[in-house]
């Protein structure tokens, strides 16, 4: 499946025909504060809730884009908001394409492109961005420990390695200068 000139920052969506998420990476997981188990067979728009820079709701169950795709026609990158969750808000220009399956099925590949929270986690192990992937989900250590299969003092020795590497006094920190760098960037 190639994408749209797709980073290991940007995080990427895979969607198919039926509005229903098949893929999810890591970056999708920090940015949009939403766990890839938690996104996987969910329709979309449940999940995205993206709305245009006017605030008109752009993901629903008639999806345009799902449209588009269906006839043909080329989707174009815009810049959207997702609100995956209430009081949840994050800018990004997205670049969708379309990818031919069997029996006129597809995939829809959404690349929401938005090197700011990856950057400034640039420093951080795979395991850490995935530790910090819970703590941007508002996980306890203890639920971000059962998650990834490891104890509750690694999460937290985990935790204290960010909190070190980012130059922060706390998770709360931590997770605000991310974000911080990320609207800083997506809507660029």
């Amino acid at each position: 499946m190639s994408s749209p000139e797709a980073s290991s920052d940007d995080a990427v969506v895979a969607v198919d025909e039926r509005g229903r998420i098949r893929a999810w990476n890591a970056a999708a997981e920090l940015i949009l504060g939403v766990a890839s188990k938690e996104a996987l067979g969910r329709a979309c728009h449940e999940v995205i809730g993206g709305r245009d820079v006017f605030g008109n709701r752009l993901c629903h169950e008639n999806c345009v884009v799902q449209v588009m795709a269906r006839e043909g026609e080329p989707i174009r990158p815009f810049r959207w908001t997702a609100h995956p969750r209430p009081g949840v808000e994050r800018a990004a220009r997205v670049s969708i394409t379309r990818e031919a399956g069997s029996r006129g099925k597809y995939t829809l590949v959404h690349v929401l492109h938005a090197n700011g929270a990856m950057e400034q986690t640039e420093g951080l192990s795979a395991r850490e961005r995935e530790v910090f992937a819970g703590v941007a989900r508002g996980l306890r250590n203890r639920e971000i420990a059962a998650l990834l299969g490891i104890s509750p003092a690694t999460v937290r020795n985990h935790v204290q390695s960010i909190i070190q590497k980012l130059g922060v006094r706390s998770k709360l920190e931590a997770l605000a200068k991310v974000l911080r760098g990320s609207e800083n960037t997506l809507a660029d």
